[in-house]
């Protein structure tokens, strides 16, 4: 099955952390590749995603860590936010909680 890679460089302006990962990771540009696969059809193009990996560079090496697209979207979306106490702290930054607290509170505010 014929497949495409796509690469984007992704820019957080604050530490982050993403599930699986042991510590936090520094602010700064990180080069994310996804894989996905044509799906074959004769009226379109469509993709099926394979995996997303974001590329964590330590001193003496590069590592590709498989992470989940949403995720990594989300974790964007918190680095984006106003700055808050609890931006830094390991639980904020795991999952969708700080996302869904803090959307909850802007709707509740509307």
């Amino acid at each position: 099955m014929q497949t495409r890679r796509t690469k984007r460089t992704v820019t957080f302006k604050r530490p982050f952390i993403l599930d699986g990962f042991d510590a936090p990771q520094p602010a700064g540009p990180y080069t994310v590749e996804t894989e996905e696969e044509v799906l074959g059809t004769m009226t379109f193009s469509a993709y099926r995603h394979i995996s997303t990996t974001i590329e964590l560079r330590q001193p003496a090496s590069r590592e590709y860590f498989p992470v989940d697209p949403q995720e990594l979207d989300e974790a964007l979306e918190r680095d984006g936010s106003p700055l808050l106490q609890d931006n830094f702290s390991v639980p904020a930054w795991r999952g969708m909680d700080w996302v869904r607290r803090n959307r909850a509170r802007h709707n509740a505010i509307r």
